[in-house]
């Protein structure tokens, strides 16, 4: 897929990549899979976004519940929770049978599931919505945004930003962050194009 085509519909080109990545997971010993995954906590985890570093850490230094919601695989999400110090998580699950990933897979990077999984964790931690932060970057992340008092688009796909302006409340609401490198640009919502981890505050 040519990188044109990939601009045009970046949601669709991150699901493409999934099914690719259950492709090649099938089979393989888990064993194999919390290797690899170990590996790359260990090199690659302090790559996240400086800017997303750094709102963890305030958020953890303000006493915040954090929780992550991403499409990444449990098994990853996961451990980033951990590094992170996460309050909870949740990502997409890939199933395992007689030591060995089966190919199934319980998605997490729909709007629908990640919207039962985030009225799963406000239940879960009597989360006031009007008082938390959310962060996203695809449009399985619209409906999250919608729901609190501080959305946050960071490196937003272009469809991610083409539902904002249709959307008052959130063209109006949302703050949009681009990260490039090591320049970091806040930015309105009617700019054009542009991709990060999910995760939810409750600001007592």
């Amino acid at each position: 897929m040519n990188w044109e085509k990939r601009q045009g519909n970046y949601d669709d080109y991150l699901h493409e990549i999934s099914d690719h990545y259950v492709e090649a997971l099938t089979g393989l010993d888990k064993s194999s899979v919390d290797f690899a995954s170990d590996q790359v906590i260990k090199l690659k985890a302090d790559r996240v976004y400086r800017y997303t570093r750094s709102r963890i850490k305030w958020h953890q230094d303000q006493g915040h519940k954090i929780i992550f919601i991403s499409g990444s695989p449990d098994f990853l999400v996961s451990r980033m929770a951990e590094k992170y110090k996460a309050t909870d998580y949740i990502g997409s699950k890939y199933f395992v049978e007689d030591g060995k990933m089966t190919g199934g897979v319980s998605p997490m990077w729909g709007s629908d599931s990640k919207d039962k999984a985030l009225q799963y964790f406000i239940d879960k931690h009597s989360i006031d919505m009007d008082k938390s932060y959310a962060y996203g970057d695809t449009n399985g992340d619209i409906s999250m945004l919608k729901r609190v008092g501080f959305p946050i688009a960071i490196n937003p796909s272009r469809e991610m930003l083409h539902q904002l302006n249709k959307d008052d409340a959130l063209k109006n609401n949302t703050l949009v962050i681009i990260e490039r490198k090591d320049v970091i640009y806040q930015v309105p919502t009617s700019v054009l194009h542009i991709r990060g981890l999910l995760l939810i505050v409750d600001r007592k």
